[in-house]
């Protein structure tokens, strides 16, 4: 995929880079993987098992629950989740811990010529945040 585009490029919700350990659950079974980035709106994974585009699961989080989610891309040992429940939900889900992830709602769609108020970020807790560089 040298030279591509990645396919969580260009994307409207913000994405928080982390390494979280994780877990699939699909068909009663449990596999392992590790969560890259997170957002409202999905997750990239690293997992060893493939699952074709379109597949509903769920994926365990430790420390911030399970979401249902569906398969959106696989490239490689990579593959990105869509957590098809809303931006809303998936907030929820992560409560207190979606601040010290850095996941933020979606900002509104500005009215043409209208400014949005600026709304800073607070800094995430040490170890459980974003992951560093």
């Amino acid at each position: 995929m040298a030279g591509s585009k990645s396919p969580f490029e260009d994307r409207e919700v913000k994405r928080s880079t982390v390494i979280l350990a994780g877990q699939l659950i699909y068909a009663g079974q449990t596999i392992a993987c590790r969560v890259r980035d997170v957002s409202v709106g999905g997750c990239r994974i690293e997992c060893a098992e493939r699952f074709a585009v379109g597949t509903p699961l769920h994926i365990e989080l430790s420390r911030y629950g399970r979401f249902p989610a569906v398969v959106a891309w696989v490239d490689g040992g990579e593959m990105g989740l869509a957590f098809p429940d809303g931006a809303a939900a998936a907030l929820a889900r992560f409560g207190e811990g979606a601040e010290k992830l850095g996941i933020v709602a979606p900002a509104p769609a500005a009215e043409p010529g209208k400014i949005l108020p600026f709304r800073p970020r607070s800094a995430p807790a040490d170890g459980d945040g974003p992951a560093e560089g």
